[in-house]
């Protein structure tokens, strides 16, 4: 059952949840992915914590916003997660836009 939607072009949590993950597609690089930066705008980002991939999410290494990250294994399949958290210091988590930078 999803725990998450898009509503007008924006990740959330769908009404009356308070948890849920996104995980995106898996983007195949030609090369070895060895490092990954994010660049994240919503609400309540407090509530979302990020994490990316290099090897099509076997493993994940948790990564803040505009922060970037090194991965330790090799790998060439970039994916991303997002769980949500909704709180009352961070209600209504959301996601406008989410870019990963890579390397």
């Amino acid at each position: 059952m999803p725990r998450n939607e898009v509503s007008g072009g924006r990740f959330r949590l769908i009404s009356g949840l308070t948890t849920g993950t996104v995980i995106s597609s898996t983007k195949v690089h030609d090369a070895n992915i060895t490092q990954a930066e994010l660049r994240i705008n919503g609400d309540s980002l407090g509530g979302i914590n990020v994490s990316v991939s290099n090897d099509g999410g076997s493993s994940y290494i948790p990564v803040g916003n505009k922060e970037a990250v090194t991965f330790a294994s090799t790998g060439n399949r970039l994916k991303w997660k997002a769980d949500f958290t909704d709180t009352s210091t961070n209600p209504y988590p959301t996601i406008d836009s989410l870019t990963v930078l890579f390397k």
